[in-house]
């Protein structure tokens, strides 16, 4: 028994030794000199994609769309059954529910520029036209308050890795 109580005083005052120790380098050290660490005011969220699709008979339409905070960058195809497919990128924000971006895209061997907008409808997409005139080499609408959103061009949300 005295062997026991002698083995479990030596694992005490050793443990004992061992933090006095520690505590002894930690005070003696010199302090090291800390610069502060920068942190960003607002964090950027992280970014979220989605894709859509309009079908029509043999028309389709195909909207792949990367959002962060308000910025959207994305790619749109218009497929119209014996009409030239144009296809792009497009770039703009997100302003409430709606989506107002550049699209710029080649057609017939040209690249051209042109404003799009697009409502969001629950999961849905709604593509909005309106009159547009041409300002710097690129069709922009010129109410945009006044664009139709009743139309007929809804874009269902899809599966991004489902046949864009």
């Amino acid at each position: 028994m005295k062997m026991k109580t002698n083995l479990v005083f030596l694992a005490v005052l050793g443990s004992l030794l061992a933090s006095c120790d520690k505590n002894t380098r930690q005070t003696s050290e010199p302090p090291v000199a800390t610069t502060p660490t920068q942190v960003p005011a607002t964090t950027n969220p992280a970014p979220a994609t989605s894709c859509y699709r309009y079908l029509s008979g043999k028309d389709s339409v195909t909207l792949r769309i990367t959002t962060t905070g308000n910025a959207v960058k994305g790619e749109l195809r218009y497929t119209f059954f014996e009409k030239d497919k144009n296809t792009g990128t497009l770039e703009g924000q997100v302003k409430g529910d709606t989506i107002f971006a550049d699209y710029t895209f080649l057609s017939e061997g040209t690249e051209s520029v042109r404003e799009v907008a697009f409502l969001r409808e629950g999961n849905d997409l709604v593509e909005g036209y309106g009159a547009a005139k041409e300002v710097n080499n690129k069709m922009v609408f010129e109410n945009r308050s006044a664009l139709n959103f009743k139309n007929n061009t809804l874009y269902k949300k899809v599966d991004c890795g489902k046949d864009e």
